[in-house]
C-alpha cells in the first residue's frame, strides 16, 4: 500500500488525544493538537470499554481543533500487542510471511484470536537473517476502526507504540550521528531498543509494578540498568548513548536525573534542543505517528488487512542472451553427473570378470569376521555385573553430555530476573522448560536466545500466564540441526 500524501497521525493515551499533522516534503512537524479524553473510554490494557464514546470524543475533538483531514494513522498502545526480532533462515518472501504468522500464533496472547501482523527484515547474519515484526490481536484493532469510522474518520494505517516512540526519539537525535540506546517509558511498561549503525539490534519489554504512580528512582534503580546491560550486550564493542522518551516530557526528565546514578552511558532526552516553556511538545510517540513511513526515518509497521509486506525484494530479469548463457552453465554439471555415472557403470563391467576369482577370498574373511564375532560375544558374557552395567551405559555417554551442554548453555541466556523450575529431555527430539519470570518481556527473551542455540530448530511457547507477581512459562524446545533454505532474491 502506498503512502497517503497527508494524513494525521492519532495516538490515544489513557488520559487524551494526542493529533499531529506532517509537513509534507521536508519530514517536519506542521501542527500539534490535544484534547482530554475520559478515563472510562480505554481500559487498562489499551482496549476500547465503549465504541460510541470513543467516535463521540473523536468527532469532538476533530471538530474543536479544526482538523480537516480524515486519513489517520492510528498507533496502537496495548499489551496484546506485541514487537519481536526474531533469528529466521534465508527464505523466499511467501515462505517468510507465513513462518512470521506462524511464529506469532504460538503466543498465548493470540491462541484464540487472529494476529494482524507486519515485518521488515532488519539485517542479515551470515546464512540468517533478523526479522522484527509486530502483532496484534484482530479483536482489538476492530473497535478503534468501527469508532473512527463512526467519527467520518478513515484509518490508513496502524502502526505500534514501541516503533513509533522510537522514531519520535530519533526525529531529535538521529542515530547516524552515533550509536544509541533507545528507552520508552509507558504506563507500567518499560521499552529498550539498540540502534547500530541505523539497524534494530535489539528489543526488549519490561512489566513495571501495577501501580498509580511509580517512582521513577524505582525505575532507574531496580528495571533501567538490567534491560539497557541486556540490549547493550548485542554490541559489546560500541559505547552508545541513552536517549529517553515518555508520554510527558516531565517523565523523562526525572527518569534521566535518577538514572545519571546507576547508568554509565551519556543520557539524552528525547526533546529539542532549545525548548520554549510556552510552546507544548508532543510525546515521542504522537511524534512518531507523523513521521509514519517517512523513507528518512525508522522503520514503521502497517497491521492492516490486505496489504502486502512492508519489505519488498528485487526483481530479478534476464535478457535473452542471459538465459542462454545461464542455461548452457548449468549443463556443464548435468554433463559431468553423466559422465561420473558412465565410468562408474564401466567399472563395474570390469570388475564382473574377476568376479569368480575373489568369491574364495570373500569367503575367508566372512569366517574370519564370524571367528571374531563369537569371541567377543564369550567375553561379554564373562563380564562382571557391574562391567555390564557400564557397557551399558557407554553408548548413552554422548546424549548425557549433549544434555549437560544445554544446560550450561540455558545458564548464560537465561534473564536475571528469570528461572527454569524443571526440565523434561526426550533423547534427540526435544526439552521441555518450566519456569517463571518476573516480567513477560524475560520470558519471551529467553524463547528468543533458546531459539539461536545451534542445536535447537524450533521454540513454542506453549504456556504463558501470569501467576501472583511473576510470569510462569512452558517452552517446547525441538532439537537439530538447522538447515539453511533458500536464499532471499
Amino acid at each position: 500500500m502506498k503512502t497517503p500524501t497527508s494524513f494525521v497521525g492519532l495516538y490515544i493515551a489513557g488520559d487524551r488525544i494526542e493529533a499531529v499533522l506532517p509537513a509534507n516534503g521536508d519530514g517536519s512537524i506542521e501542527e500539534t493538537y490535544t484534547y482530554p479524553l475520559p478515563p472510562e473510554i480505554l481500559t487498562e490494557d489499551g482496549t476500547v470499554a465503549d465504541v460510541a464514546e470513543l467516535s463521540a470524543v473523536l468527532k469532538e475533538a476533530w471538530k474543536a481543533l479544526g482538523l480537516r483531514e480524515k486519513k489517520v494513522v492510528l498507533i496502537l498502545n496495548s499489551r496484546q500487542a506485541i514487537v519481536r526480532l526474531v533469528r529466521l533462515p534465508h527464505l523466499p518472501l511467501t515462505q517468510l510471511h507465513h513462518a512470521i504468522l506462524s511464529e506469532a500464533e504460538q503466543f498465548a496472547l493470540f491462541r484464540n484470536d487472529t494476529p494482524l501482523v507486519d515485518y521488515f527484515v532488519a539485517s542479515e547474519d551470515g546464512d540468517f537473517i533478523w526479522v522484527c515484526y509486530g502483532a496484534a490481536a484482530e479483536t482489538l484493532v476492530q473497535p478503534f476502526d468501527q469508532a473512527l469510522k463512526a467519527a467520518g474518520l478513515k484509518m490508513v494505517g496502524i502502526d505500534l507504540v514501541q516503533l513509533a516512540g522510537q522514531r519520535g526519539m530519533a526525529y531529535y537525535h538521529p542515530p547516524e550521528e552515533y550509536q544509541w540506546i533507545g528507552v520508552m517509558l509507558l504506563p507500567q511498561r518499560l521499552i529498550v531498543t539498540s540502534w547500530l549503525e541505523n539497524r534494530l539490534t535489539a528489543v526488549r519489554e519490561l512489566v513495571l509494578p501495577e501501580r498509580d504512580n511509580i517512582s521513577m528512582e524505582l525505575v532507574a534503580l531496580n528495571y533501567l540498568p538490567d534491560a539497557v546491560r541486556s540490549v547493550a550486550g548485542s554490541n559489546p564493542n560500541s559505547s552508545p548513548q541513552l536517549i529517553i522518551g515518555a508520554q510527558r516530557i516531565e517523565d523523562a526528565r526525572d527518569l534521566a536525573a535518577h538514572a545519571e546514578a546507576h547508568i554509565k552511558l551519556p543520557i539524552r532526552i528525547a526533546e529539542p534542543a532549545d525548548v520554549d516553556p510556552s510552546v507544548e511538545l508532543p510525546s515521542c510517540v504522537a511524534l512518531g505517528a507523523a513521521l509514519w513511513k517517512r523513507s528518512d526515518s525508522f522503520p514503521s509497521f502497517n497491521l492492516m488487512q490486505g496489504k502486502g509486506s512492508t519489505f519488498e525484494l528485487p526483481t530479478i530479469s534476464f535478457s535473452a542472451d542471459g538465459l542462454k548463457d545461464l542455461a548452457r552453465s548449468a549443463a556443464v554439471p548435468a554433463l559431468a553427473g553423466l559422465l561420473v555415472v558412465s565410468v562408474m557403470a564401466g567399472a563395474g563391467f570390469v570388475m564382473s570378470g574377476r568376479t569368480k576369482e575373489s568369491v574364495g577370498s570373500l569367503k575367508m574373511k566372512l569366517a574370519s569376521a564370524e571367528a571374531e564375532r563369537d569371541g567377543l560375544r564369550q567375553q561379554v558374557d564373562q563380564t562382571p555385573p557391574e562391567q555390564e552395567v557400564l557397557h551399558q551405559w557407554i553408548p548413552h555417554h554422548t546424549e548425557t553430555k549433549f544434555a549437560a551442554d544445554m544446560v550450561s548453555r540455558m545458564r548464560n541466556i537465561v534473564p536475571e530476573d528469570a528461572w527454569v523450575s524443571r526440565i523434561y529431555y526426550i533423547s534427540g527430539q526435544e526439552m521441555r522448560l518450566q519456569g517463571a519470570a518476573l516480567s513477560q518481556t524475560s520470558c519471551l527473551y529467553f524463547a528468543d536466545q533458546l531459539g539461536a542455540v545451534d542445536t535447537v530448530t524450533q521454540v513454542r511457547i506453549l504456556r504463558l500466564e501470569k501467576q501472583g507477581s511473576s510470569y510462569a512459562f512452558e517452552l517446547q524446545a525441538n532439537l537439530g540441526r538447522k538447515q539453511k533454505t533458500e536464499l532471499l532474491p
